[in-house]
């Protein structure tokens, strides 16, 4: 929804942006497919071998996707550095969809807040405003690490198509930081004992539950 002055009322695109795009996160679960038995008879060597209760088959039937597409498929939006960007995200599925959706490359304003990675949930919509500064060929990515593995990860690109952005000059003192780290055997349970229950923590113990 927007203002209807900022509104083309022959295209239905708002005319304060340049680009809009929309992505739905969300994992597809195909083992909800009414054309599952159908898609197994089809595709499968030995459809009679196939386990619909087996744990593996059901996880290579759930597709962690943008927009429907895993693994870099997904339709590339283009833009032009200077440009201003409407990200319209949104989420679906269950307690599974809660994701940390990553920009990289270039950052937005979500919320009042300048960020390049936001949370989105099962149900909800957000709208991030990117001016796009930096060109070249960026990833979306959930960077939940199951569902990064899983494929959801998509890319933006980026040109410079515009002949008449400026680039400021960076002025300023460069310096350099470097980090040092140590590798320490970590203990965590320090105290040897569990605080709650006062067995020690190497001790087998039952929990009782009173009702």
């Amino acid at each position: 929804m927007c203002p209807i002055d900022k509104l083309n009322r022959y295209s239905g695109t708002r005319t304060d942006v340049d680009r809009e795009f929309i992505i739905m996160f969300t994992l597809v679960d195909e083992n909800q497919s009414w054309y599952l038995d159908e898609n197994s008879r089809h595709f499968c060597t030995d459809p009679d071998s196939v386990g619909k209760d087996d744990a593996v088959f059901q996880r290579s039937n759930k597709m962690h996707a943008l927009s429907g597409f895993l693994f870099g498929n997904f339709p590339e939006p283009e833009m032009c550095v200077g440009e201003s960007v409407s990200w319209h995200l949104f989420g679906m599925g269950n307690e599974i969809d809660i994701h940390s959706i990553c920009f990289y490359g270039n950052t937005f304003i979500s919320r009042g807040h300048r960020a390049d990675v936001v949370n989105l949930f099962p149900a909800t919509f957000l709208t991030a405003e990117m001016i796009v500064e930096n060109s070249g060929k960026w990833m979306i990515t959930c960077q939940v690490s199951d569902h990064l593995q899983a494929g959801m990860l998509g890319q933006y690109n980026v040109g410079n198509c515009k002949s008449d952005i400026l680039h400021p000059k960076m002025n300023g003192q460069q310096r350099r930081y470097f980090i040092a780290a140590e590798k320490i055997l970590w203990d965590y349970g320090p105290l040897g004992y569990d605080k709650f229950s006062g067995l020690p923590l190497n001790a087998s113990r039952r929990i009782h539950i009173v009702v």
